[in-house]
């Protein structure tokens, strides 16, 4: 959980070690509030670009420093793990996005339903749990509109992995689920370019660029809105270069993630010493 103390959770009165564990690859300062992270006493980081950006910003905001250690991330490791179990359906696609203003849902999904419904593709479309808060009117629409179709699947149950696990192809905005779906599996991700999922307006005083921002065009095919007309033929061609692309994403991934298969002894090992010592 972000924003430790700045809301109605605050910081233990006790004297105790406030741990921030991840629950997304993403940077710090882009898609997360200013000072998200500011009253954690260490923060277990998934790779360098949070040890750097974290650093930027105590130096930045005259912060004390906080204890940062390579941990890595284990839901990715997990998703790995699920997967291998699992067969990917090579007609199903997952379309997930995020829920800032301007995302898929909002702008071009029937677009997009347009073009592959037809094509007998099983579509997933699985809205974040914040957007189905904020604007389940909308969810209801799209669930009306086309809840008669049988190639149509409106997934409202975030806590389940299966058509994660499932999809042979990701389309989506700015998700942290994108890094995740690639890194996790070495399947591909479409981004539609919609408006820059952005919660700390003070992002660029970092000097960093977003890790998020960074891999976009290196993790994935990028889309401008209008050429969701095109849709169909893209996913063709990305669908075609799969396999190439496994040996990219791996690399990606070993360059930006602490520890991989180990990070849930690592952070368990942190843990117990501090309590050890302490």
């Amino acid at each position: 959980m972000a924003d430790l103390d700045k809301y109605h959770v605050k910081r233990s009165t006790n004297p105790v070690n406030h741990i921030y564990m991840f629950h997304a690859i993403n940077s710090t300062h882009l898609q997360y509030n200013q000072g998200a992270f500011d009253h954690y006493d260490t923060i277990f980081c998934v790779g360098q670009h949070h040890i750097e950006e974290i650093r930027k910003t105590e130096e930045l905001y005259n912060l004390s420093p906080k204890e940062l250690i390579e941990v890595g991330y284990s839901w990715l490791e997990d998703i790995e793990s699920n997967y291998q179990q699992k067969l990917s359906n090579e007609n199903k696609i997952l379309i997930a996005p995020s829920w800032n203003d301007g995302n898929i849902l909002e702008s071009c999904l029937d677009t997009i339903l347009e073009k592959l419904l037809p094509l007998q593709y099983e579509i997933v479309v699985r809205p974040h749990p914040e957007f189905i808060k904020r604007q389940g009117n909308r969810v209801k629409e799209i669930k009306q509109q086309y809840d008669g179709n049988p190639n149509f699947f409106l997934e409202t149950e975030s806590t389940s992995s299966k058509n994660i696990l499932e999809s042979t192809l990701l389309i989506t905005d700015w998700s942290g689920i994108a890094i995740e779906f690639a890194w996790g599996m070495l399947k591909p991700v479409i981004y539609i370019d919609t408006p820059k999922k952005v919660h700390n307006p003070e992002y660029k005083k970092i000097g960093i660029k977003p890790l998020e921002d960074r891999i976009r065009n290196i993790n994935g095919t990028v889309l401008e809105l209008s050429d969701c007309v095109n849709i169909d033929i893209e996913i063709k061609k990305v669908l075609q270069n799969k396999e190439k692309n496994k040996e990219t994403l791996t690399k990606l991934r070993n360059e930006n993630i602490f520890n991989w298969g180990q990070s849930s002894e690592m952070g368990a090992n942190y843990i117990i010493k501090y309590c050890n010592d302490n």
